[in-house]
């Protein structure tokens, strides 16, 4: 499965993308404040309606902790998983 370097940019740096990402941050600070760990685990089930493996879910962690949780919702809308 693959997708074209249009659609990543796009999905990446589109206006929807980023409008998408910013309520699916929103969602997840909602049910679970502040808990970087639980935001991740519900990311992950929101997205790919299964729990993050251990590599997953600490790789995504350091992402939310050092780029906030809209990088990764626009992280998880690009994965190919997803698509």
């Amino acid at each position: 499965v693959t997708t074209t370097p249009l659609q990543a940019l796009s999905l990446w740096n589109g206006a929807f993308a980023l409008r998408t990402a910013d309520a699916f941050a929103a969602r997840l600070e909602r049910e679970a404040p502040g808990d970087a760990g639980k935001q991740v685990e519900r990311a992950w089930v929101l997205a790919f309606a299964r729990p993050p493996t251990p590599a997953e879910r600490d790789a995504a962690v350091r992402l939310v902790r050092s780029a906030g949780l809209p990088a990764l919702g626009r992280a998880l809308f690009n994965a190919n998983e997803f698509l």
